[in-house]
């Protein structure tokens, strides 16, 4: 099924050149999880959502999200980059390893609580952004994320 001019909020995880100049765009939306958004054109001079699809970009985004397959992005509203996550390789290591961590453990499916692990993750980006230390927020998300994979601590 496609759902066409959707808002939802979502977070670049990675992006990956396709054909000459088009780009497959992994992202973790609010609404829909994890999806793979196909952007056309990005490579050419002057693409106006360049700045929308760098790794580690918080935004709200306007498309079609298709239940199978890709999906498609026409254009975006509000854009926060995560400037340290950018610039800091260690910081940079520590986001996508939350980020991949959230992605196995829900492969790629609709759950309920994918709005609560967005938020989640949104915010232990936005904490390690801001200098906090990034090891005790990725050792605080793995421990959360522990009944997803089947083992639980029983405090």
């Amino acid at each position: 099924m496609i759902y066409k001019n959707v808002e939802f909020s979502a977070i670049v995880t990675k992006r990956k050149n396709y054909r000459e100049r088009d780009m497959l765009v992994t992202m973790f939306t609010d609404k829909y999880g994890f999806k793979t958004f196909f952007v056309r054109g990005v490579r050419k001079r002057g693409f106006k959502l360049g700045a929308a699809i760098l790794p580690f970009t918080h935004g709200t985004y306007i498309g079609s999200i298709n239940s199978e397959g890709l999906s498609f992005i026409t254009a975006t509203k509000g854009i926060d980059q995560f400037q340290s996550i950018n610039q800091d390789i260690i910081l940079n290591a520590y986001a996508t390893y939350i980020l991949e961590l959230v992605k196995a453990a829900f492969e790629d499916s609709i759950d309920v609580t994918n709005t609560l692990w967005f938020e989640k993750v949104l915010k232990a980006l936005s904490l390690i952004n801001d200098g906090f230390d990034a090891q005790i927020i990725t050792n605080i998300i793995e421990v959360q994320l522990l009944g997803k994979f089947g083992v639980q601590p029983n405090w």
